[in-house]
């Protein structure tokens, strides 16, 4: 069946929102494929026409949430770092992603949970390494920018899962606020290498 045709679209949304709900309660392992095809009301040979299993659903996942994130990531780093540095599109880079956080906290709470946690830093650290070397802000590949980029990841990652953590009671300028904070942090090491 094409991707494009409404009714892959239909079961695609189907089993994303089944993912989303049994997923607010339960860890990967703990959920049988089985489930996920009951739970969004599609057939077994639906399922497996979108996914080899439940692994290459939650990869699938983890892709949409990079996809989602990488024109924030870039605008930030381009306006926080970049040649053309600028501070009003920086703030605006910092809502945007905020607003991104906020309209896909569903996925958030899925791929931060357990083991996966560790495969959507890495896919992130490797985008930002891809938008470091485009960019020329600085070689990715250097000890030291590699360890900033890392620990930008991680702090970011950090960030996003207290306020997952604290369900989402902060308000979208509180998390402006933290992800701006952590963005001084990132130029103040930039700035020392």
């Amino acid at each position: 069946m094409n991707k494009n045709d409404p009714r892959y679209i239909a079961a695609e949304n189907r089993i994303m929102d089944a993912v989303y709900s049994l997923f607010a309660g339960k860890d990967i392992d703990e959920i049988r494929t089985q489930e996920i095809i009951r739970t969004a009301g599609v057939h077994k040979s639906t399922f497996y026409s979108h996914y080899k299993d439940k692994y290459a659903l939650l990869e699938a996942i983890e892709e949409r949430v990079t996809d989602e994130l990488y024109p924030h990531l870039e605008s930030i780093f381009i306006n926080m770092l970049g040649e053309r540095k600028d501070p009003e599109k920086l703030i605006e880079s910092y809502e945007d992603l905020a607003a991104a956080i906020i309209e896909n906290k569903a996925l958030f709470r899925i791929i931060l949970r357990g083991s996966r946690g560790t495969n959507i830093t890495a896919r992130i650290a490797s985008e930002i390494e891809n938008i470091w070397e485009q960019q020329k802000i600085a070689d990715p590949k250097s000890l030291y920018n590699n360890y900033l980029i890392n620990a930008t990841v991680y702090v970011m990652i950090g960030t996003i899962e207290k306020w997952l953590k604290r369900d989402c009671i902060d308000s979208r300028e509180d998390l402006v606020n933290l992800i701006n904070a952590t963005g001084i942090g990132i130029q103040n090491a930039y700035e020392m290498m």
